[in-house]
């Protein structure tokens, strides 16, 4: 659902922090890599509704393999919320049935930006230079006019 897009983008800013992180838009390698998931994992887990059948199965098997789960849902309580070892929570204000969660997204990508933030504050040696060498340069000319 739209709650991909908010998973996308963490991904992205992880992975301007050189972080051993996995993102797959597809269900089914999803719930390939939760059956290989371990104890040692930790699986964030997007899901404004909270219900997303592919999610629940998802986390059943995650639960299963006793990966460390984290929610990032709606403030409601749901499969997910009472599936997951953590949550973190955004205002429930809009329905889930609308085609269109631009509230939803833009709570989800707020808190998405609040994490990387306190991440980078708090591992402000080891993050820095790598933005550093992350970031396009002015000059950088990659194709865009």
């Amino acid at each position: 659902g739209s709650s991909c897009s908010v998973a996308k983008d963490f991904y992205m800013k992880l992975l301007r922090l050189d972080m051993p992180v996995i993102f797959d838009e597809d269900y089914h390698i999803q719930l390939t890599r939760a059956k290989n998931s371990t104890e040692e994992d930790l699986a964030i887990i997007f899901s404004y509704s909270g219900q997303s059948r592919e999610i629940i199965d998802c986390m059943d098997i995650l639960k299963k393999n006793t990966a460390t789960t984290i929610a990032l849902t709606r403030y409601t309580p749901s499969p997910v919320s009472k599936a997951a070892d953590y949550c973190l929570y955004v205002a429930s204000g809009e329905p889930v049935l609308k085609k269109e969660n631009l509230a939803s997204k833009v709570a989800m990508l707020n808190l998405v930006d609040m994490l990387y933030t306190i991440y980078i504050v708090s591992h402000y040696k080891g993050t820095f230079n790598k933005l550093l060498k992350t970031h396009l340069d002015k000059g950088d000319n990659y194709g865009i006019i």
